[in-house]
């Protein structure tokens, strides 16, 4: 598992973009204060609207941990407050793009509010995403992509652009050198057809994102348990329910949960019911043997739906 250095190292806008997308779904409830605390941890079931951007971000709220800096609203707002200036930077609409950041502060006794631009059309943001009270009373999901309205009728609103560069700096992460380290795009980290072009799946592949099971629909869930249920033609163990007209793929549930935990148990990997890094690439790679050839291995997999678990299980 990452550091939030390490997360920092690699962090840009179209990972932010990604990584908020990757949050959407999940049910999460809007509690002030909470999210944000361990980026490179899946997002928490509660979160703020700066701690939900902090994550997609895949930097800690509080930078560095322990210090007692807080990235808050008012903090973006002002282009980094005491965190250290120039890490945000203010930009005019038309030189917006996705992935920057949409942002008001605390007035007087009222909260602040931001969210990360996802969509723009002519040179203007016409979709947020955003963590929000609004969100959670009105769709039961404070995570949503909403069109921009509440951001531009705010006076105060500023779109924001986070110098990446700068944040390293600022903690002494070196840049990447393209040169000396050869990092594998993320596409190329998976090669079975169902992974390789999920977004959500690539920051899994390169470890910068964990999914985790919370009963809700989990962007990369889909895939992965139409991945399960192809070894289930092998062994019945893997299999996974997902109702008429396929109702619940998606759902990141107890049956998901248990048939990647006995996927684990035979691959020799932590049994966890998490689809991380590991997981999904020793899936993908026997999806792929699985393609080059009709024969299974059978001394890989010896077991039968009837497994049990483990006692600690």
């Amino acid at each position: 598992m990452k550091t939030w250095k390490e997360s920092l190292q690699q962090a840009d806008r179209e990972r932010t973009l990604a990584r908020a997308k990757s949050a959407l779904g999940h049910g999460t409830k809007y509690v002030l204060g909470k999210g944000g605390r361990t980026p490179v941890d899946p997002m928490e079931r509660e979160s703020d609207c700066s701690g939900f951007v902090a994550w997609a971000i895949g930097i800690p709220r509080e930078i560095p941990p322990g210090s007692g800096r807080w990235l808050q609203t008012t903090t973006y707002w002002e282009g980094g407050g005491n965190v250290g200036s120039g890490l945000f930077n203010e930009t005019d609409r038309a030189g917006c793009e996705p992935g920057d950041l949409y942002v008001y502060p605390d007035v007087g006794r009222k909260q602040g509010h931001m969210g990360i631009i996802s969509k723009v059309q002519s040179g203007q943001p016409v979709k947020v995403i955003h963590c929000s009270k609004g969100n959670d009373n009105r769709y039961d999901d404070a995570i949503c992509e909403t069109d921009p309205d509440v951001f531009a009728r705010h006076p105060k609103s500023r779109i924001m652009k986070v110098d990446y560069m700068a944040m390293r700096a600022l903690f002494d992460i070196p840049e990447q050198d393209s040169k000396a380290v050869e990092i594998p795009a993320p596409s190329a980290a998976l090669k079975h057809p169902l992974f390789a072009e999920d977004a959500t799946l690539q920051l899994v592949a390169t470890g910068d994102l964990v999914l985790a099971p919370t009963g809700h629909i989990v962007d990369g869930c889909g895939p992965i348990q139409e991945g399960l249920n192809r070894l289930a033609e092998y062994s019945r163990a893997y299999y996974v329910e997902l109702g008429e007209n396929r109702r619940y793929r998606g759902y990141y549930g107890p049956k998901t949960k248990k048939a990647l935990m006995i996927f684990q148990r035979d691959m020799g990997l932590p049994i966890t019911g998490n689809t991380d890094s590991d997981t999904l690439l020793e899936l993908d790679a026997i999806l792929m043997s699985l393609d080059k050839s009709s024969e299974f291995n059978s001394e890989t997999v010896q077991h039968t739906i009837d497994s049990p678990l483990p006692a600690s299980f």
